[in-house]
Order: C-alpha cells, then structure tokens, then sequence
C-alpha cells in the first residue's frame, strides 16, 4: 500500500507532517510519498523554487523512514492535475492500494475536479476534517464514500472508494506562514525546515 500527500509544500510545516503521521498509523502502509507540485493549477504560490521546496521537505522526513518525497510532478512540464499523478502511480503500482490524502474542503468540491470520476478509479482517497468544514459532499460524489477507514482497514481495495479519517487535520496555511517568517521561527515549522529559511533568506 502506498500513500499520497500532494500539495506545494511552500513551505512544508507541522499539519503536513502530522497528516503523513496519522495516515501511516491508520493504513501501516509501505511508503508515505509527499508529491510536491510544479505548477499548481487553482493556487498562486510565492516563487520561491521548486529546489528549495524539495529541500525543506527532504530536512523535514529525514528522521521518518517511511516517509519519501516523489517528484513526478516536479518533473512534469505541464500544469498539475492530481488525474495525471493517480494514472501514473496506478500504472507503476497496479497490484497496490494507493491512498490519495485530501481535506474535508477538498471533498466537498471534489465534483469540480478535472474528471474527478477517473481519480477515483485510480485511487482511493483518505479524508481529514479541516476545522471550521462541514461534511458537504456533492450527489455526485456520495456514493463513492465508504464511511470511516477504521471500519474497512482489514479488506482495502486497490481504488475507487473515499474513506473518512477521524482525526482532524491541523489548522495551518502556508500561506498565513509565509506571512510570519520575519524572524525565521515559527511553532508550525520543524526546526530544520526554519534553520533552511533563515540560511537561504526565503519569504522576505
């Protein structure tokens, strides 16, 4: 089994982790891949570069053995949509459950994805609750939910179902974290990852 965690990690912080965490307790999979994106299709980023983001996320899993980085989509020319990533993932791994991780937001308009049906088909997809996010998901989408993960963990399949974790995903942006680096120290930030901010003069 195979878990995915996308996202543009700019920077990566403490909720990334912690979500790769909980993931790995639950599933007790082979690998926790964090797949940063190159070009993010509905977020604008910071500009700072993909080698500096691959950096921070290589100094923040060091100690995790499980955990690895996959840069598929770093290495990919066109803009990132997660159908491409799944097809991929499923045509190297065909035997394999894969498990793409994504936020309760990210379920309630996960109908308005670029043929979302098809990244379903390829992977299963763990939920978190983000705080503040209701469990909205559209018609569309709700017959491929399968209730809790804890119910279902002794029978995965490959792909095609949506399972809800009961741990709440952290609290924190990227974004709102750029916006306090001035002194290149933050609670949300694993201490290598500030170290790497400082040294190399990012977010100012």
């Amino acid at each position: 089994m195979i878990v995915i965690l996308g996202g543009t990690f700019d920077p990566i912080h403490t909720g990334h982790l912690a979500l790769a965490k909980q993931a790995d307790q639950i599933l007790a999979p082979s690998k926790v891949l964090f797949m940063p994106c190159k070009q993010p299709v509905h977020k604008a980023t910071s500009g700072i570069t993909s080698a500096h983001r691959i950096n921070m996320i290589k100094l923040a899993i060091k100690d995790e053995a499980n955990f690895a980085i996959d840069l598929r989509e770093i290495n990919r020319e066109t803009p990132s949509y997660a159908l491409e990533s799944l097809i991929s993932f499923r045509q190297e791994f065909p035997l394999v459950p894969l498990f793409f991780i994504i936020g309760m937001d990210s379920l309630n308009t996960l109908h308005k994805w670029h043929k979302w049906q098809d990244c379903i088909s390829n992977s299963n997809f763990l939920v978190f609750q983000r705080p503040g996010e209701t469990f909205q998901p559209n018609p569309q989408v709700a017959p491929f939910i399968s209730g809790d993960i804890n119910d279902a963990i002794k029978d995965l399949p490959l792909a095609g179902h949506i399972f809800l974790a009961q741990h709440q995903q952290v609290a924190i942006s990227s974004s709102a974290l750029r916006t306090n680096l001035t002194q290149y120290k933050n609670d949300f930030l694993p201490e290598a990852v500030s170290d790497y901010i400082k040294q190399h003069r990012l977010y100012q």
